[in-house]
Parts: structure tokens; sequence; C-alpha cells
């Protein structure tokens, strides 16, 4: 398998957003065994996710991102009228100045007709002015049609190849997509290499309670199958439920249920559930709002916000 890196490379002297502090990365302590660096920055810098808490107090943090809307299959949007074709910046010397403070609206773009993924990739190939002094100032942003659209239509998580979805000095934009939970990751890098419609995305960020975070952005260009696919998402599915394992509870009625339903005599109907739940032999799958976990010829159902076990049944 093949992929394709969409991630700047972080190093000395690498550009921030105007305003924020600049990337530094220093020697620290160095010695014959082992050599220690320090890192000093935004987590806005370089190729990056932005989550609801960079605009909303109480929204969520980096680490509360679900996973499986970060990797997985994605369509590539790209602008019509030819902006988008894969030849060289200077085969096109009309690109950059179409696409300075362009407003990308609906009518501007490639939709699919059979509808979005959960993950799109928004292709302007505005990157390829990363080192001018337009980049930040002058970027190509969404209407707000646009953005309206990408929620009504179900989208998790909105990648860019520009410092932002905004205007610069705006906000709105990022506001509505975070308050409905689209993750929005910037300056993806290399988007003129993106040549097909549809890929699988990973965009991989630390596991760090904060508003924003470092992000590993790659893509594969080869086609999974939908078996494949099916594997990997269980594997996610089921390594965020283990991560939150101490949230797991369920409720009077529920443990009627279970224990009407799986016919167990126990007085900690939690213990028995949680002992199946973490057998190494489990398997766990979300569908909809809740995750379902199999175990021998049971099936648990907990609700993915809450960690409610909610019922279980023979199978």
């Amino acid at each position: 398998m093949s992929f394709i890196d969409l991630s700047h490379t972080l190093k000395n002297d690498f550009k921030s957003y105007p305003g924020d502090p600049e990337f530094s990365l220093k020697e620290i302590f160095e010695e014959e065994e082992f050599y220690l660096s320090k890192l000093e920055c935004s987590l806005h810098t370089g190729t990056h996710i932005d989550t609801a808490m960079h605009y909303i107090k109480s929204g969520n943090t980096v680490n509360d991102i679900q996973l499986d809307s970060l990797i997985g299959p994605c369509d590539v949007l790209r602008l019509k009228c030819g902006l988008n074709d894969d030849s060289s910046t200077q085969d096109n010397t009309n690109l950059k100045n179409i696409l300075k403070n362009m407003e990308i609206k609906i009518e501007n773009l490639e939709i699919p007709q059979k509808g979005l993924e959960k993950i799109i990739i928004l292709k302007t190939r505005w990157c390829d002015y990363f080192d001018s002094d337009d980049y930040f100032h002058n970027n190509p942003y969404l209407s707000m049609e646009f953005a309206k659209f990408i929620i009504e239509n179900g989208v998790e998580t909105l990648a860019l190849d520009t410092p932002s979805p905004d205007k610069f000095g705006n906000s709105e934009i990022h506001k509505i997509l975070l308050e409905n939970d689209v993750n929005i990751i910037e300056n993806l890098t290399n988007t003129r290499l993106l040549t097909k419609n549809k890929y699988n995305a990973y965009f991989i960020p630390l596991k760090i309670e904060s508003e924003a975070s470092f992000v590993r952005a790659f893509l594969s260009d080869n086609e999974i199958h939908t078996t494949d696919n099916e594997k990997i998402r269980k594997s996610v599915d089921k390594q965020i439920l283990y991560d939150n394992l101490d949230k797991i509870h369920t409720t009077p009625m529920g443990e009627g249920r279970i224990k009407r339903n799986l016919d167990v005599d126990t007085d900690d109907v939690l213990k028995y559930c949680m002992e199946k739940i973490k057998d190494s032999n489990s398997t766990a799958y979300k569908k909809g709002k809740n995750y379902y976990v199999e175990i021998d010829d049971m099936s648990f159902t907990i609700n993915s916000s809450s960690f409610t076990i909610i019922t279980a049944h023979k199978i």
C-alpha cells in the first residue's frame, strides 16, 4: 500500500500564523547516550486540527474526538473552471490571482451526486503559495452557504489546504462548523498530488486535552475493499470503547433487562457485563448512536454518548 503525505514538516523557522508564537525546536540536553529537545510554538502551527474548544469555552477538546471521524473514505472536492488541474503552478499563472480572497460557493465546486463521505478534503491548491506573503492574509474561504451544506450533509471532518475556512480576521465559519461538531483540519500540503476523487484518509492528532493538535495527515491511494474497511472500523470502535471503560455503567431498568434477557442470576450485573465486554474474544462496533459488543452468544448495547449499557440479549 502506498500513501500520499499531506503534512508539513515542522522545523525551525517554520512559518506561523500571524500573531502566534514562533516555532522553536531547541536542543536542551545532549549526551553520548541520548538527546533531548524542547518544543515551543502554538498548536495551530503547520498541519493541525481545530476542535470546538477553539471558539467554544465548554467545547470538546482533541482527546474527545472520535477516531472514526478522522479515519475512513473521503471525498476530494475540486474547484470548477480548471483551477485544480494538476500542472505546476508555473503553468497556471492566473491561479494565485483567482484564488486570492475568493469566496468558495457551492456552485464553484464539483459535488458528488451520491452524497458526501463523512470526511472531505477541499482541494484549492492554495498550499502552493505557503511561502508567499499572501498565504495567511488573502486565502480563499468558505461561504456561509457552503458551510451549512457541509453540516447538512453530515460531514464530520473538513480538511483544507488553506490556513482557515474563514477570510483573514473573521471567525464565523469556524464557529458554525465547530458548533455543529465538524472537525477542521488546516494547512494541508501537496494537494496537487490528489488526482482521484476518493481516497482513504488518515488524520492522526495527538491525544491531548487541548483545543488543537498537530496532525499527521496522509491518504491511501490504493483501493481498500469493504471488508478491510469494516475491519479497520471495528478495530477503531473497540479501541474507543476500551478507552472509556471507566465510564461504562447501567441503570436499574437496564439491570432488569440484562438479567431477564440473558437469564443470569447475579447480584452484580455491571461486573458480569464488564467481564464479558473486556474479554479479548469480544468484538465491538458502532452503529448509529450505540456500540454493540458481541461475545459468545450474547450482544450488549451501549450508548455511545453516556456509555450506559442499555440492554443485552442472546444471539
